[in-house]
């Protein structure tokens, strides 16, 4: 009970202290608004854009982490901040830390999807994460990432994007181990797969005869 009615308070506290930068933004005054952003990171968690900006996907994890338990509530503002930011960022002509903005949003999002964000959280999560992944290339995300959106996108039906990931975090293992270690996920993913029905595939954007070549594919990849 302490916990939803700590992430209530803090998704109302949120909501309002992002109006105002949206206000802002909708007045076309996106340094004032990322100005806010950074006091509200500030005020609220103890960070800075600047620091966010500098690291990778899991430093930012870790540093958002305590003792290697994760705050949801802390992680999913952080990723509507850095989403928010990405907006301004754009319309002043920096696409490039735009994009990585929203890459890292993505990140913290898909982190608490896969951890089971609660159920206050849960439609937020979903609904952001959904957002970015149009703005965003799947197959440009950082490795990270893409190894927690293989998952989501089977988890949510969309089978041939999935193959699409697997396929890319094959050919950007760096080492035997991690190659063989996502040829197995692969392997696994595929008979999970075959054991659905046709409707459900085509649903997904497979047939079995994909699903069988995925798998072919998949060990000669193997050898």
């Amino acid at each position: 009970m302490y916990q939803r009615d700590y992430i209530l308070r803090l998704i109302e506290q949120m909501t309002g202290m992002l109006g105002k930068m949206l206000g802002l933004q909708h007045e076309e005054k996106h340094e004032e608004a990322l100005t806010l952003i950074d006091e509200t990171l500030k005020r609220m968690f103890g960070l800075n854009r600047k620091l966010i900006g500098g690291l990778p996907e899991r430093e930012l994890l870790e540093l958002l982490q305590q003792n290697g338990l994760t705050d949801n509530g802390k992680l999913w503002s952080v990723a509507k901040l850095l989403d928010t930011e990405a907006d301004s960022l754009e319309e002043l002509g920096d696409a490039d830390a735009a994009e990585r903005s929203r890459e890292k949003s993505l990140y913290l999002l898909l982190v608490l999807h896969r951890q089971d964000p609660g159920e206050a959280l849960q439609e937020e999560v979903s609904s952001a994460a959904e957002s970015l992944l149009i703005r965003l290339n799947a197959i440009d995300l950082p490795t990270d990432t893409l190894e927690l959106l293989f998952p989501y996108l089977e988890e949510t039906g969309r089978f041939a994007k999935a193959e699409d990931v697997l396929f890319e975090l094959l050919e950007r293992a760096d080492s035997e181990s991690e190659r063989a270690k996502r040829i197995e996920s692969g392997r696994a993913f595929y008979e999970r797969l075959a054991a659905l029905d046709e409707e459900r595939l085509s649903a997904g954007g497979l047939s079995p005869e994909e699903v069988r070549q995925g798998l072919s594919d998949l060990q000669e990849a193997r050898a």
